[in-house]
């Protein structure tokens, strides 16, 4: 899985490890991408790409101050 993230989001980015909290409040480790220098319009995410991590936000009824968050970026055109 990791490999065809990779072949998506390219070697623009870097890995960061990071702990979040469960719905039990466990904390758990997990791994996320972050821009390794300024990108520009090339930084943006796809529109394709944005559908779906929105989707998946709204599918576990995360916050709605969350979903808000990922309804204002703004997306490769």
């Amino acid at each position: 899985m990791k490999a065809r993230r990779d072949n998506s989001e390219g070697r623009l980015y870097g890995y960061l490890w990071i702990d979040i909290g469960d719905q039990a409040g466990n904390r758990v480790p997990a791994v996320t991408y972050q821009v390794r220098r300024s990108l520009g319009a090339r930084g943006k995410p796809r529109k394709k790409y944005m559908a779906l991590i929105r989707d998946a936000a709204r599918e576990r009824r995360l916050p709605q101050s969350h979903i808000d968050y990922l309804d204002g970026i703004e997306v490769r055109k």
